[in-house]
Order: C-alpha cells, then sequence, then structure tokens
C-alpha cells in the first residue's frame, strides 16, 4: 500500500524498529530504517558508538534522501519519519528538499519551528501560483499570494511551453514566491509595478554567515507598448537578501520587436551578487561571495507560411568572480536553438515540431575546470497540446 522510511533518535539503532516494522508490514506497509553515525550497523565497535564524524548530521540528511529515492522506487506512496534527534534532521530534510516525498512525521519533536516557517513562507513547492487580484479601476490593481516575480525579459515572461532550452539563469532562479504587488496602467498599454516578496529558497546553503531577519526581495517593473503593439519592453531591477548585510541585485532589459509574421527579442539580465543567490559559482567553485552573472538572450519566430512557424535562439552567459583575477570569466555558456512548428488547426492549441539544442560551456584554465568543457546536443521530436479546460 504505500512505504514509511524511519531515521531514529540520539540513544536507537534502526534494528529496534524491527517489532514496529512487522506490524506495519502485516498491514501492508514497507518500513525502511536507517542507522546514523555511531548507530547500529555504522558502529560495529563499542568505541565507535555514538561517535559522529564532521559534518555527519548533513551527511545523514543527504542519506535520508538516497533512502526515499530507493524506497520510493517501487512507485508506492513513501513517508519520511523522524523520532527525537531525527526528527531535527527531518526538519532539515524537508527544508533542503521539500517535495521528495508523499508526507512526513515528527515524532517526539521539539523547536524547529523556523526551518518549518521557512518551508511554509513560499507554500508548498508543488504549487506555483496562488493569489489574490484586486482591480480598483483602470489605473490601479493589488495582487496578493504566491506567484511568479515581476523580473522582466521575454524569455523570462514567456510560456514554458514554447521553450525547449531556458538559459542558464532562468534554469537556476527561484521565481515563484509569497508577496504582494501594486500596479499603476498611467495609459492602457503601460504598466509600472512595485513586488515585494519573501526572498528565502530552500535550494541555497549559506554557511557561516548569519541569516537576514527578513529576508525580501525587492522590484521595481515597467512593461511598455509603443506604436500599437510593434515595440515591447520588459524592463525590471531589485534587490533581494537572504542573510544579514548580504545583498544581490539584478537587472534586467527586454525587448521585442513585433510585426504580423515576425517577432524579436533581446534581454539582457545582469546579477550582481554580495552572496551568490543564483548558485552556478558556488556550486562550481565553492565561492560564495562577490560574484556576477551576464547573460545575453535573442529569439526570433518567423511564420513563413500559413500554419507553419520557425523559431531560432541564441543565448550568451559569463559568470566570474568579482575582484579575483583568477576566476574572473571563468565560465562562458553559450547556447542555441533551432525550430520548425506546424500548428495544423486554428481553433486549437496544438503543434507539432522537430527541434535542435545545442549548448557549450567553456571554462578557463586558471579555474582549474577546464576538463569539464563540453559541447552537448539534443534533437527532439513531438507534439504538444493544451487543452483549453474552460
Amino acid at each position: 500500500v504505500t512505504n514509511l522510511t524511519i531515521i531514529t533518535g540520539m540513544n536507537e539503532y534502526a534494528l529496534r524498529y524491527a517489532p514496529f516494522a512487522e506490524w506495519m508490514n502485516g498491514h501492508h506497509i514497507n518500513v525502511w530504517c536507517l542507522d546514523a553515525f555511531g548507530q547500529g550497523l555504522n558502529a560495529p565497535s563499542v568505541k565507535l558508538l555514538e561517535r559522529w564524524p564532521e559534518g555527519a548530521f548533513d551527511k545523514t540528511v543527504k542519506a535520508l534522501l538516497q533512502m526515499v529515492r530507493l524506497a520510493s522506487s517501487n512507485g508506492l506512496p513513501t513517508f519520511l519519519m523522524g523520532h527525537s534527534m531525527g526528527s531535527f534532521m527531518v526538519q532539515s530534510y524537508l527544508e533542503k528538499y521539500p517535495c521528495s516525498t508523499n508526507g512526513i512525521i515528527l515524532c517526539g519533536s521539539n523547536g524547529g519551528q523556523r526551518r518549518l516557517m521557512k518551508t511554509g513562507y513560499n507554500l508548498a513547492k508543488s504549487i506555483d501560483v496562488m493569489m489574490l487580484g484586486w482591480k480598483f479601476n483602470e489605473h490601479w490593481a493589488v495582487n496578493l499570494g504566491k506567484m511568479c516575480q515581476i523580473w522582466g525579459g521575454f524569455e523570462f515572461d514567456e510560456n514554458p511551453m514554447f521553450i525547449y532550452q531556458y538559459s542558464d539563469m532562468l534554469d537556476y532562479m527561484d521565481n515563484f514566491m509569497t508577496g504582494g504587488m501594486v500596479s499603476w496602467f498611467p495609459v492602457p498599454s503601460q504598466e509600472i509595478a512595485f513586488m515585494v516578496t519573501n526572498a528565502y529558497t530552500s535550494r541555497r546553503e549559506y554557511k557561516g554567515f548569519e541569516p537576514s531577519a527578513h529576508p525580501l526581495t525587492y522590484i521595481l517593473n515597467w512593461n511598455g507598448s509603443m506604436f500599437g503593439g510593434i515595440l515591447n519592453t520588459r524592463w525590471a531591477a531589485g534587490v533581494q537578501t537572504e542573510a544579514r548585510n548580504k545583498y544581490s541585485y539584478m537587472v534586467t532589459l527586454g525587448q521585442q520587436l513585433a510585426l504580423p509574421k515576425f517577432q524579436i527579442y533581446v534581454d539582457y539580465m545582469g546579477e550582481y551578487d554580495q552572496l551568490d543567490r543564483l548558485g552556478i559559482v558556488q556550486e562550481n567553485l565553492g565561492i560564495q561571495e562577490n560574484v556576477r552573472y551576464h547573460s545575453i538572450i535573442t529569439k526570433a519566430n518567423w511564420q513563413f507560411a500559413p500554419k507553419w512557424n520557425l523559431m531560432g535562439k541564441g543565448m550568451y552567459e559569463l559568470a566570474s568572480v568579482a575582484g579575483n583575477q583568477q576566476y574572473s570569466t571563468y565560465r562562458k555558456s553559450i547556447g542555441w536553438v533551432g525550430s520548425i512548428e506546424f500548428y495544423p488547426w486554428d481553433q486549437q492549441d496544438l503543434r507539432f515540431f522537430l527541434a535542435y539544442i545545442g549548448r557549450s560551456h567553456h571554462f578557463t584554465n586558471s579555474s582549474g575546470l577546464a576538463g569539464a568543457n563540453g559541447t552537448e546536443h539534443r534533437i527532439e521530436l513531438g507534439f504538444m497540446y493544451r487543452i483549453k479546460a474552460y
């Protein structure tokens, strides 16, 4: 019927749960139990009992993910239970991997509300958008709840159905956050919006830095349309923080030319992090402070015949560590995408497509990562149909 995975308390061991596991098995529940460091099979001698190596807590949390994945490989719903010390590990697990189980059970727990609150800040990770909007009149509107941040740029704003490959920056960004937005429409073709959202993301770990008391993101956005919709803009600038006195600044400038049978946009995105929020540099080098990202994306669509569309897209991205000559512009990423698409029916959102995606990553010799240089190619053939529910 289901799977139950267990991490034990401090002075326990997995086999202590054997009678409980047998009873659960009799009720069609599979049970998996993990010995932490210094417990059971991880303490083959008395001298090793209750001995933890450096980083044992975090290592055990990662081991929980492996146990959950192994248990869930049979396709059944999987739950994670932690008792006493194990409950604190489960709380840490919930923070790092919020949607990896069907549910959690905390037994004999205490405290840990900060971690649970962090998870709750953005509601469930499985929910992208859940908000309320109120338009006061033709000039003012307010939205509250969980929503996509208004960073601007046309790749950021585009329906994911039409994205064969995102740029690295968008691939690494957390965009759906809880907060509020006020929009002002001085004229119908112009929108100026200000958004405040939570900035917390469980994808990043900032060791050695004091968490911010108020992890928030502030964004100012301009969506403009000129000349009857021929020239459009998606510009934004913002600041956000997760650690005390450490800020991330971001600018996005998107501009689009939209003609009846040809559309093209060019986006620039720049991120200037006192503490690496995007996470690419931290992942590559283990460096967290003073990182820079720059990204230029362009995409063109040409409706060269009725029901047919030809698309081309290019991406050029740089990552560097400011003030560090060794890692100055150490990473360069180039991407290119081309597709031909056929839309058989005007009244249905159905398309058949053939797409080619190429990506290249180049690291400087001074970074010590040149061995990871490489190019990948991908061909996709398929169709996509969006059902109109109402």
